[in-house]
């Protein structure tokens, strides 16, 4: 998900991840267990591995269309043209898997999750119902996809627009707090944060 916001960004070197885990003290630090491989003397792939080359396989040469709107703002479809023709929208949601219906006239949409098991889409009227999941899901078709999010399991989804919580363009919106913080103290052995002066 990191990774579809800065490609939508346009960053241009994106390192999100070591090669493997660290195999010293570095490895309880925030950067040393993000290996796509585990330490030694395991150096074998984890899911991470598997999800990384799916998505390169994936979005091989495509290039940032859009963001793609759902009518939800808890579901994300990010769009991108494959420099062979075609499109390829990536599509998840960070709260509860959600299902969308995938409005297209093709005959067929093709569904491949993280850990390149492609699979074709149920059919529904007007086109095809997916289910977004926190785990990013990749949607070939040949036209610009129309999504729309429809209601949850349990409860319907978010009414409104996407909004703003702060512009973050004013200082006086935010107060300093004094009072310890476990999470922030307890951050790890060779990095320890404690309260600055503002």
């Amino acid at each position: 998900r990191n990774v579809m916001h800065s490609l939508a960004w346009k960053i241009s070197i994106i390192r999100f991840s070591l090669l493997t885990d660290a195999g010293n003290s570095y490895y309880f630090s925030n950067w040393g267990a993000s290996g796509l491989l585990f330490g030694q003397p395991n150096v074998g792939p984890k899911p991470a591995y598997v999800a990384v080359a799916t998505m390169t396989q994936m979005l091989d040469g495509a290039q940032f269309t859009r963001i793609a709107p759902t009518g939800a703002v808890t579901v994300y479809a990010f769009e991108f043209k494959k420099p062979q023709g075609g499109f390829v929208t990536c599509l998840w949601t960070p709260a509860v898997p959600q299902p969308v219906l995938v409005g297209t006239k093709q005959k067929q949409l093709t569904v491949t999750d993280l850990m390149n098991n492609a699979q074709p889409a149920p059919a529904a009227p007007g086109g095809y119902t997916v289910v977004a999941t926190a785990a990013p899901g990749f949607l070939d078709s040949g036209q610009p996809l129309q999504i729309a999010a429809q209601a949850a399991p349990g409860g319907a989804l978010p009414a409104g627009q996407n909004f703003s919580i702060s512009a973050l363009d004013d200082a006086a919106q935010w107060q300093p707090s004094a009072a310890p913080d476990a999470e922030m103290e307890g951050y790890n052995f060779m990095q320890p944060r404690l309260p600055g002066t503002y």
